[in-house]
């Protein structure tokens, strides 16, 4: 479902961190439509528990005057929830919680809650910490922004109905 790796202008800040794959969609009266595939870069703070993200929309969205328009970039910033996110054991699997984000879209900011869900599958490589064997959880979530909340639905983008953001197995940069 989610199979696409395309290479974007982004931030600096994630500039050299893995790159996840991203699903839009948009919903308008109650049907899905629309869908496209895009990237998104996804980072946590260890000592800060500070998470970031880096969404292009532009796959879904278009201005039609740049092919990466820097105001379609869907930025997300807030504290982490959990203060482990590492997990000890493959059966030690599946942490889900919410996170309250400031999204930042087209010059506007606005606060939002987010599930999301930390996973790890049976078969993931495990990363040395001293004499502990961590394995490293994947991010799964999805969320729901409305274009009215960012003036997505005036010109130049003129965009009707929800912007469906959903992200499945993507790599929590460190």
């Amino acid at each position: 479902m989610f199979l696409c790796s395309l290479l974007l202008n982004v931030s600096p800040v994630f500039a050299q961190q893995a790159v996840s794959d991203v699903l839009l969609a948009k919903k308008l009266n109650d049907v899905v439509s629309g869908t496209a595939k895009t990237t998104g870069y996804f980072s946590i703070g260890e000592s800060t528990h500070e998470f970031k993200a880096s969404i292009s929309l532009t796959p879904l969205i278009s201005s039609g005057q740049e092919d990466d328009d820097p105001s379609l970039q869907l930025l997300l910033k807030g504290s982490f929830p959990l203060p482990k996110i590492d997990f000890m054991t493959t059966a030690d699997n599946g942490k889900t919680s919410r996170i309250l984000l400031t999204a930042q879209l087209n010059g506007v900011s606005k606060e939002i809650e987010v599930p999301f869900t930390l996973f790890i599958s049976n078969d993931a490589p495990f990363t040395a910490n001293g004499n502990a064997e961590i394995y490293q959880p994947k991010l799964d979530m999805e969320l729901v922004i409305d274009p009215v909340d960012f003036g997505l639905d005036k010109d130049p983008y003129g965009f009707q109905g929800l912007i469906l953001v959903g992200v499945k197995n993507a790599v929590l940069n460190k």
